[in-house]
């Protein structure tokens, strides 16, 4: 059920108002996972950075949660984003790196590294 007459939520970060209204002007205002509910949250990778499409709250929140890996609308969301063809990049997605000044900092007041072999985004500086 898609309700174009819908007017699309309030979105409060400035920077992600375009991108939003972007994917609404292509797939729709709904949550792409569920359908019948406005999307409000853009959805993004969070190591790529690459949006992935526009969903509620709830399903943008327990997105990672679904353990199935096909067959389930969250798996289907998942390995294949709606938003991935036009490569959108999410605007906030490089103002959430860690410092290297912050890891510095936990690892004196640890004493040890808790990101050692993660993969990292550092952002360099500081």
């Amino acid at each position: 059920m898609v309700s174009a007459s819908r007017p699309p939520a309030s979105v409060r970060t400035r920077s992600i108002r375009p991108l939003r209204e972007a994917l609404v002007a292509a797939y729709g205002p709904d949550c792409q996972i569920c359908g019948p509910y406005p999307g409000t949250m853009v959805d993004h990778d969070h190591g790529t950075g690459h949006c992935r499409g526009l969903l509620r709250r709830f399903c943008n929140r327990t997105l990672e949660d679904c353990p199935h890996l096909t067959d389930r609308p969250n798996a289907d969301y998942m390995r294949c984003p709606p938003a991935a063809a036009p490569a959108l990049t999410h605007p906030v997605h490089e103002e959430f790196r860690t410092k290297w000044s912050t890891r510095r900092r936990k690892i004196e007041l640890l004493g040890f590294d808790p990101f050692e072999g993660l993969p990292l985004r550092m952002r360099p500086g500081g």
